[in-house]
This record gives C-alpha cells, sequence and structure tokens, in this order.
C-alpha cells in the first residue's frame, strides 16, 4: 500500500494533484499538502480529494493516468 498526499497548486487556485509519498515533485513541497491516508490504488486518494475539493487530478510524475 503507498501513501497518498494532496498539493494545492500555485498556478492554479482551487485545484489540486494526489501524489504518492516519494514523487520527486512533492519532496520540496511537503509541509504544504494535505495527507491523504494509505491505499492500495491511486484511484481511492483520487476519490477522497473529490469529496473536498473540485477540481483534483493525479500528479502527472508519479501517478500517470
Amino acid at each position: 500500500m503507498a501513501e497518498y498526499f494532496l498539493e494545492p497548486l500555485a498556478t492554479q487556485p482551487a485545484s489540486f494533484q494526489v501524489h504518492e509519498k516519494n514523487c520527486a515533485d512533492l519532496q520540496s513541497k511537503i509541509d504544504a499538502t494535505r495527507y491523504l491516508g494509505s491505499y492500495g490504488n491511486a484511484q481511492a486518494p483520487l476519490n477522497k480529494a473529490l469529496g473536498l475539493h473540485n477540481h483534483v487530478d493525479f500528479c502527472p510524475t508519479c501517478l500517470k493516468s
């Protein structure tokens, strides 16, 4: 199971990306993220994040859709 985090995108207000814990794009921004939990697939944390925010997508680096 992997741990997932939600990052607010500074370039797109009210938009967010779901990342895996070890994502290279996330490491310098980990303090600005919200922990979503540990899941067996990436769809579950995306669904959780969509329950909190309207504009959420997978990180293109660690979670290619």
